[in-house]
């Protein structure tokens, strides 16, 4: 499903390479997160605590980047 994915999103979206890129990267790294295997990957079977741990885990990540951002602007 991830493949269809990011092959929709390069040809018919016509995303930029670098953009498909970091899609494929972070849905690689949810199903890490999940324990799924890419080939097991289905939106449907993912509930709110999925999706609520998932940002829990990669906040602390993102911070210096929005902070970042925030003090550019």
């Amino acid at each position: 499903m991830i493949k269809r994915f990011l092959d929709y999103i390069a040809i018919e979206k016509r995303y930029s390479p670098r953009t498909v890129k970091e899609y494929g990267d972070d849905l690689r790294a949810w199903c890490a997160y999940l324990g799924w295997d890419l080939e097991d990957f289905d939106p449907t079977q993912l509930d709110a605590d999925d999706v609520k741990g998932w940002m829990m885990q990669i906040c602390p990540m993102l911070l210096p980047t929005i902070l970042f951002q925030i003090q550019n602007v």
